[in-house]
């Protein structure tokens, strides 16, 4: 029942495929190449990977990024409810995500795209773009904690804040993240894209790249944060 053209709303039949797969054991909800409009948030379910086709941002060719989701969704100034919630166990990879409504000029705010909820573990985000967010990750933010979260390959513009993670135990990755303003300038007319000029403008006055407290034996490796008022800023956890 979803809609690959993005004309019809598909956050229905996208919710009951990842509650169906769940309510059987588990496994993946696969997404093929297309654009697919939602207009309300969605819970990915324990032991469930929603999978799309991925196309490297930074090589997509006549716009064409793959599995595209349009986050049709209410402005809110608030971090939830979140576009994607990842319940423990559960895995988001090879989507990208395109605000249609945001706008440089009047910039709109919006909850974080993927979050991670506290007393959860075992989350994976992989190979996903986010072209327009305003908040892009956040995970627990002092309110629980969190273990093993895993993100791989992700990139994007963030007009508030690129990731927000707070309070996790064990070990967690964080590898070959890459946010900048580039993701967003460069994705031509389809995507609303405005000058990087202008989007430098606001976003090194406005924006963080990454707030992190408090991760317990978190590895890191290849970050690349640019064309942020703040690149990594490091808080007192609780």
């Amino acid at each position: 029942g979803a809609d690959p053209t993005g004309i019809k709303d598909s956050r229905e039949a996208i919710q009951k495929a990842i509650t169906d797969v769940f309510n059987r054991g588990g496994g993946t909800v696969y997404i093929p190449a297309g654009k697919y409009r939602i207009t309300g948030s969605i819970t990915i379910r324990p032991f469930v990977t929603l999978h799309g086709d991925y196309v490297d941002p930074e090589k997509v060719k006549d716009g064409d990024y793959g599995t595209v989701i349009l986050a049709d969704v209410a402005s809110l100034n608030s971090g939830l409810p979140a576009l994607f919630t990842l319940a423990g166990s559960s895995g988001a990879s090879g989507l990208t995500i395109f605000y249609p409504n945001q706008d440089i000029n009047n910039v709109k705010p919006y909850p974080f795209t993927f979050f991670v909820p506290g007393w959860s573990m075992l989350q994976t985000i992989k190979n996903c773009t986010v072209i327009n967010g305003y908040r892009g990750i956040g995970a627990t933010l002092f309110e629980s904690s969190h273990e093993m979260f895993n993100v791989e390959n992700f990139k994007g513009t963030f007009l508030h804040t690129g990731a927000s993670a707070a309070d996790q135990g064990d070990v967690g990755v964080w590898k070959n993240i890459k946010l900048n303003n580039s993701i967003w300038a460069n994705a031509g007319k389809e995507y609303n894209a405005p000058s990087k000029s202008s989007l430098d403008s606001y976003t090194k006055k406005n924006a963080v790249g990454m707030i992190f407290a408090d991760l317990e034996w978190t590895q890191f490796s290849n970050i690349e944060i640019s064309d942020f008022n703040i690149g990594l800023n490091i808080v007192a956890g609780r």
